[in-house]
């Protein structure tokens, strides 16, 4: 029995002046096909601007987010030829890797500092930035709601569907790195908060409407943290301005929490397993959820009935559990080949002894 996720996170525009966050980092990109202004999300005064020599127009341009790989990607056909770049956060700043170009060498210049460069195909180019607390790793988190369209981020926003939006922004969220907590209630970080008073209700509808409002209003381009309705589309009253005391990357880094709690939280007591799953998410999946004590959890579900969780456990002890209210029992295996041994919930919920270094299969859930 195996839970796992083949779909592919890379939201991407064709739109000439994207607005993209560049994963692992506290920057965004405004990309155009020959240029591309680089600005820290949290601070916009410091920003750079690329210029690239090309000649226009360029056919099939694309910004592509790459949440496998972590990287901002950039491609399409000039007059000359086809330029592929990819722009990601290291160490010391942000990287350009020109993958191809369309002649020997492309020229460059970085204006501020009136600087210009000639580079060839595979180089790459360093614009030093300040360091920061960046993620160790790309997050192995998954989520997938069983959507499969095209993310052609134009189109995704146009249909506005949380099952194709959810799983982007909770991956993404998970590469922002840390920034100070803040809980200003200015500007758009009023709606963050209501969707916040939402999920701790569990309210359901209240949950999606809630949502639906924080997204709508929060964010330019692909998913950009803004602290103003850049759209004024009306969610929020004219007054509500935002103020210096927030941070647009609280969006980002809360708002990915708050989804992930959605379908599973966790104190040093118990796991909730689905504790607020909206109606809208009929079907679904949750691989690599990292626990406290190092534990990791899968998790699936279809017709909004529970089918699997698989438990990678480390030390052991002792776990308390809790399920939908509705579900009264499910059956325990400690191997594929066993028979195993049906669970009866009391209240919806069993204290389970965890061995170490070993995996559990839930399977069977009965109401």
């Amino acid at each position: 029995m195996k839970i796992t996720i083949a779909e592919r996170l890379h939201p991407f525009s064709h739109r000439p002046g994207t607005q993209c966050p560049i994963p692992l980092s506290t920057w965004q990109a405004t990309i155009y096909p020959t240029r591309i202004v680089l600005q820290k999300i949290d601070a916009p005064s410091q920003s750079f601007t690329l210029d690239f020599a090309l000649q226009g127009p360029m056919k099939d341009f694309t910004a592509e987010i790459d949440l496998e790989k972590a990287v901002l990607r950039v491609f399409g056909s000039t007059t000359s030829g086809y330029l592929r770049y990819e722009v990601r956060r290291s160490s010391d700043g942000i990287l350009f890797t020109f993958e191809k170009i369309p002649s020997q060498t492309l020229n460059c210049t970085l204006h501020g500092k009136a600087i210009s460069y000639q580079l060839g195909e595979k180089e790459t180019l360093l614009i030093p930035v300040p360091a920061e607390a960046a993620p160790a790793a790309v997050p192995a988190e998954r989520l997938s709601l069983g959507m499969h369209k095209s993310q052609d981020w134009d189109m995704v926003m146009r249909r506005f569907d949380l099952k194709e939006i959810f799983p982007i922004f909770m991956r993404l969220g998970a590469m922002v790195p840390s920034v100070h907590p803040t809980r200003s209630s200015s500007g758009t970080l009023e709606l963050l908060n209501a969707f916040r008073t939402a999920c701790a209700s569990r309210a359901k509808l209240q949950v999606h409407a809630a949502s639906e409002q924080w997204l709508l209003a929060s964010f330019a381009g692909i998913l950009v943290p803004t602290l103003n309705d850049t759209l004024f589309q009306g969610i929020l009253p004219p007054s509500a301005t935002a103020q210096e005391d927030g941070s647009p990357l609280s969006h980002l880094i809360e708002g990915a929490s708050l989804i992930r709690s959605l379908f599973f939280q966790e104190t040093e007591q118990h796991w909730e397993i689905l504790p607020c799953l909206l109606p809208a998410f009929a079907s679904g999946r949750m691989i690599n959820l990292a626990a406290q004590h190092e534990e990791t959890l899968s998790i699936e579900w279809s017709k909004h009935q529970l089918k699997k969780v698989i438990v990678q456990t480390r030390a052991p002890r002792t776990q308390v559990l809790r399920f939908p209210k509705e579900i009264h029992s499910f059956r325990l295996r400690k191997s594929l080949q066993e028979k195993g041994r049906v669970i009866e919930l009391q209240e919806g919920q069993i204290a389970l002894d965890l061995p170490a270094q070993a995996q559990l299969f839930l399977d069977c859930f009965k109401k």
